[in-house]
C-alpha cells in the first residue's frame, strides 16, 4: 500500500481511555526540535490534538507509555 511520504516519523504509540498518543518526530541524526505527542480518536483515527514536546528532547522522540496516570517518553539516538 504506497501512501504519502510523511515528514514527520510516527514511532511509539499507547492506547489510553479511546484515545491514541504517538510519539511523533523529525528523527534526524543531527538533531531536531520536531518533536510532538499527537493524540488520535481510537475509532476514527482522527487527529484530535497536538503536544509540543520539543523543550524536552534533542534526537527522536520514540517511544511512549502510560503509567498510573502519567505519560512517560524516550529519548531515541540514531546512528547513521
Amino acid at each position: 500500500m504506497a501512501g504519502p511520504k510523511l515528514m514527520l516519523h510516527h514511532g511509539g504509540i499507547v492506547h489510553v481511555k479511546g484515545l491514541v498518543y504517538a510519539a511523533v518526530s523529525g528523527c534526524d541524526s543531527n538533531g531536531t526540535n520536531q518533536h510532538r505527542v499527537h493524540v488520535y480518536n481510537a475509532q476514527s483515527l482522527t487527529l484530535v490534538d497536538k503536544h509540543d514536546i520539543g523543550a524536552y528532547f534533542t534526537v527522536c522522540a520514540g517511544g511512549i507509555t502510560h503509567h498510573k496516570g502519567h505519560f512517560l517518553m524516550m529519548n531515541i539516538w540514531i546512528k547513521s
